[in-house]
């Protein structure tokens, strides 16, 4: 055992000064290229305590199988921890790469890709360019550099070692405490971009290997209890219960005679962050502020995840996520209600337009399930349409927001007069954030932000993000555009517009773990009668509830008396509360969040809920007890569904 210590404490070491070379590394090059905000160095500096964690903790699980190879052969257990640490750098080195350009951490959501989805946003973002091979080759030499010309005794290595942990946990306790770890972003750059990965990826596994047996339903109503209004019927179909959701959204309507046209707009990475009164970040949409003067404006909506996947399902179905998202199942998804097929035998046609690849997180694949009339995407948008600026390398995801709005109303004019049900899905406000007109909207920027009543140096931490910033007005210009012309049919005193974001947009730094959730919902249309400001908490799961009870009672159309919808309906109370509990999935493969009342779980943290939606982190065992079961109890009912498919019995698909 001397020996192997003797032999194994160095290499430890040298791994770990190569790991605090990547920290540095991060602060000195990704930081400045990348424009992370200024104010997160101590952050980095702070990060060499997780790094030093991180280091003990590989190589507490490395030593295991170097013991056993020194055993036959002390060369090659040595060549074995060189690869393999030499590994762990390179993909450190990766992450951080990863970590610059997208603002957040790389976990497990990189198995919840396709290779060809990966590729698409590895294009975007320019990640893998030639800089950054260069610098992957650079620390490939340096590693091996280090692990065979940098030599240690065990003596050396264990002072060493004690110094550096002195030195790391004196700043973790001294000016860059916990306390600061609220804010998500400075969280983020703190961490060990590898440990994150290796800890996301070990939550995955335990997520994925979690009970999934038989349920037993008055342990799940005992639990959701305090948050749920309606009682689950079928062990065997966990998430079945009986349709309650009243309607609270028509009396702020003028009836009419003929059924409304549901408009449903996804806006990509619109955040509450800079949209809206109150933006914290200031509001940089407008023409949509306008908008929510006339509408039913939930300023404290919550997506149903940290990305584009869950927005179609959560808005048109309601639907569990399954293990990656729900259609992450593919041609496994079960049969379920969703908004499409619940209208269709009432006449309603359907549509969705999106000028990227309507496959993308198997979206067509969904939709198609759900028998909607027509797919338009950028594989038959046709000619008089361009596309998005392409980056250098000849990527671009699709076509821009005014040309996704002109295709959908030209597409309109074609179509036969009747109920319709509309999906829009907009793409500009995405990573690279290159639009036509840029220089237009750099202006544009620059005017706005100036104007804005925001602090100087607020003002002049948005210029780091002017890109971004140009395309949500660029949208906004958008917005407007469509809706002028929209107003001109004949339809449009009976049509109503349901406005909201997928997510909060990641390359403009998060400020706490719920910010990247909080988005704008607009219920806009000639039909309000009594527009509202609505501060209370709703989710995306929560607005199919409301459409089909708003129909059933306004319309006289019949919906299934049995549902397994997670939402219960929007909230339509003025005042601040939270009266829900739902989880939130960050990325595909991570479930690590869940909003009960006025506390939000994140990970293993327990947080209180404000009025803004702002969070501060709280020690109560008795709440953090309360959420964590009926997390888990939320994740059992989830995994029983994606092992089993029994979402609804076969009995409940006859839609009327």
């Amino acid at each position: 055992m001397k020996k192997i210590m003797k032999e194994y404490l160095p290499l430890s070491l040298s791994l770990l000064i190569l790991l605090f070379i990547v920290r540095f590394f991060e602060l000195l090059y990704i930081s400045p290229v990348f424009e992370l905000p200024p104010h997160t160095w101590p952050y980095e500096l702070q990060g060499l305590v997780y790094d030093l964690l991180f280091a003990i903790k590989i190589s507490a699980l490395l030593l295991i199988p170097f013991a056993l190879i020194f055993l036959v052969k002390p060369n090659a257990a040595r060549w074995f921890f060189i690869v393999a640490g030499t590994l762990i750098v390179v993909i450190s080195v990766a992450l951080s790469f990863y970590f610059g350009t997208a603002k957040i951490p790389l976990g497990a959501d990189l198995f919840g890709y396709s290779f060809q989805e990966m590729s698409s946003t590895t294009a975007s973002s320019g990640t893998l360019n030639i800089w950054s091979i260069l610098f992957l080759i650079l620390f490939i030499a340096l590693s091996l550099f280090v692990f065979l010309k940098l030599r240690f005794t065990v003596k050396k290595a264990f002072v060493l070692y004690s110094a550096y942990a002195v030195f790391a946990f004196a700043l973790f306790f001294g000016g860059f405490g916990k306390s600061n770890l609220s804010d998500e972003f400075g969280s983020f750059t703190a961490t060990s971009k590898a440990g994150f990965m290796a800890e996301s990826l070990l939550n995955k596994f335990e997520q994925n290997h979690g009970n999934s047996g038989n349920i037993d339903m008055s342990l799940i109503n005992d639990g959701f209890k305090k948050g749920y209004s309606f009682e689950y019927i079928s062990k065997d179909y966990p998430f079945l219960h009986k349709f309650n959701t009243p309607d609270l959204l028509g009396p702020s309507f003028n009836k009419q005679t003929e059924k409304p046209n549901l408009v449903f707009l996804s806006v990509e990475s619109l955040g509450r962050a800079y949209s809206g009164d109150g933006a914290y970040l200031g509001s940089f949409t407008p023409f949509l502020d306008s908008l929510e003067q006339h509408s039913l404006y939930f300023e404290n909506m919550l997506s149903t995840s940290g990305r584009t996947f869950s927005v179609i399902p959560s808005l048109m179905g309601s639907l569990p996520f399954g293990e990656k998202g729900f259609c992450e199942a593919g041609d496994k998804m079960p049969p379920v209600q969703s908004l499409i097929n619940l209208l269709k035998p009432y006449g309603y046609t359907s549509s969705f337009t999106y000028g990227g690849d309507a496959n993308f997180d198997n979206m067509a694949l969904f939709l198609k399930k759900q028998q909607i009339d027509v797919i338009s995407d950028q594989s038959n948008f046709g000619a008089g349409y361009e596309k998005l600026p392409a980056k250098a390398n000849g990527f671009t995801w699709g076509y821009g927001d005014k040309a996704t709005f002109k295709k959908y109303l030209a597409d309109l004019s074609t179509k036969p007069t009747g109920p319709r049900i509309d999906i829009i899905m907009t793409l500009s406000m995405h990573s690279p954030f290159l639009i036509k007109e840029q220089d237009v909207y750099n202006a544009k920027f620059d005017k706005w932000n100036a104007s804005l009543n925001l602090s100087p140096e607020k003002k002049e931490y948005n210029k780091l993000y002017k890109a971004q910033f140009a395309t949500m007005l660029y949208f906004d210009d958008a917005l407007r555009g469509f809706i002028k012309e929209y107003s001109k049919r004949k339809d449009f005193a009976n049509t109503i517009f349901i406005i909201t974001g997928d997510h909060r947009m990641p390359e403009i730094p998060i400020a706490t773990q719920l910010d990247r959730f909080h988005v704008p919902l607009v219920i806009w249309s000639p039909m309000i009668k009594t527009p509202r400001v609505i501060k209370s908490v709703s989710t995306h799961f929560d607005v199919l509830p409301s459409m089909l009870a708003f129909l059933h009672d306004n319309y006289n159309m019949k919906f299934p008396a049995t549902v397994s919808f997670i939402g219960h309906g929007l909230d339509m109370e003025t005042s601040f509360r939270n009266i829900h509990s739902y989880p939130l999935m960050r990325n595909k493969n991570e479930l690590m969040d869940y909003i009960s009342g006025e506390y939000f779980l994140s990970g293993t943290d327990l947080y209180k809920v404000y009025p803004t939606l702002d969070i501060e982190k709280v020690s109560d065992d008795k709440q953090l007890n309360i959420l964590q079961q009926q997390f888990e109890l939320f994740k059992k009912m989830n995994n029983y569904t994606t092992g089993t498919q029994h979402l609804l019995p076969d009995s409940l698909l006859n839609i009327k």
